[in-house]
């Protein structure tokens, strides 16, 4: 479970500080059709009596879940439906209304479990994990971790990695010095070569970029760092922050076919959403800006698809398996969050 933050409170006169505690965090999950509960939080400890108010904040993994309501509640949510799942955070403030701690609540509501419910093949909406901490060789960095029940490798790629790297809620977070890099090969823990999937990714608040990729992800048949045959690519940031370019490697060299190369809105200031519908060696290709949220789970491309798709090596071949997930945040990001979703086109 994670721990609550503890902000150590200002000093008065010239006494020593005091201490406010957030309470434990908290989770609710109802099945499809369902309805949040409204969510009191237990009191902070505030020895030195340094609490004058509170703010909370919604961060909705999937969905646009909505809360009304003060103090330490009950706040009520709204504007939810099935496939919801994110964050309901309360921080106490001081007068000057600095952050004292942060208590949090997770939520989610099952995917409708009318008509067809596809398959999830990753699924970090109630997850939270800190890889410099937790895993690895022990005591977190790089290595092997399990996250929300999956096999995730950590490499620093010859670097001395990231200052920061957690996920809340399924949102990680990444936070890099200069020349610095961390790569994230999650396992989906299943074959994918016999049926059609959907993988999403979401960049959110990235705080710079640069002349090279700030961002890249992959779907990929193995786990070879970086670059092989059949890994199909999302560079997020290749000559710039207005560019997005779709490719696939074609060798460990390596050798690419670029397949979209698209000119955004600049992904530091907008969040950006891509997609792929995969089947074999097959990637339909999708992406949209100005959503955080991952999309719902229903199989929908957004808004804008194509021009192009990838149709895998020409002629007869064995499908491709790509059943590995990679993640790179590059040197070139100060820091930036990412989202990552996975379902299958059928329903187990």
């Amino acid at each position: 479970m994670p721990i609550a933050p503890v902000f150590p409170g200002p000093s008065a006169g010239g006494g020593g500080g005091s201490t406010v505690t957030a309470p434990s965090p908290t989770s609710q999950s109802v099945s499809a059709g369902g309805s949040l509960s409204a969510k009191t939080f237990g009191s902070f400890t505030d020895s030195g009596g340094l609490i004058d108010n509170y703010v909370s904040a919604v961060t909705n993994a999937a969905g646009s879940a909505a809360v009304s309501g003060s103090g330490l509640g009950a706040y009520t949510f709204g504007s939810t439906a099935n496939g919801d799942s994110g964050t309901l955070s309360l921080t106490a403030r001081d007068a000057s209304n600095n952050a004292l701690a942060t208590a949090t609540h997770s939520f989610k509501i099952a995917a409708s479990a009318g008509g067809i419910t596809l398959a999830d093949l990753v699924d970090f909406s109630s997850t939270s994990y800190n890889f410099l901490t937790t895993g690895g060789g022990g005591s977190g960095g790089a290595g092997a971790h399990t996250v929300g029940g999956l096999s995730v490798t950590l490499d620093y790629r010859g670097t001395s990695g990231p200052s920061a790297l957690a996920m809340s809620s399924g949102t990680i977070s990444c936070t890099l010095g200069s020349g610095n890099k961390a790569y994230l090969i999650i396992d989906i823990g299943a074959d994918v070569d016999d049926s059609p999937w959907v993988v999403n990714g979401v960049a959110t608040n990235v705080a710079s970029g640069g002349s090279n990729a700030a961002i890249f992800w992959q779907v990929a048949d193995d786990t070879t760092i970086p670059h092989n045959t059949k890994h199909f690519q999302w560079l997020l940031g290749n000559t710039g922050v207005t560019k997005l370019l779709e490719r696939e490697c074609d060798s460990i060299a390596p050798a690419f076919t670029d397949v979209n190369t698209r000119t955004i809105t600049n992904y530091t200031t907008t969040p950006t959403r891509m997609q792929g519908i995969v089947l074999g060696d097959y990637v339909q290709l999708s992406f949209d800006q100005g959503t955080a949220s991952l999309p719902a789970v229903d199989g929908k491309q957004l808004g804008t698809a194509g021009p192009e798709d990838w149709r895998g090596p020409s002629g007869a071949g064995t499908p491709g398996n790509r059943r590995y997930i990679h993640i790179q945040f590059n040197n070139f990001v100060g820091s930036a969050e990412f989202k990552i979703q996975a379902y299958r086109l059928r329903t187990a």
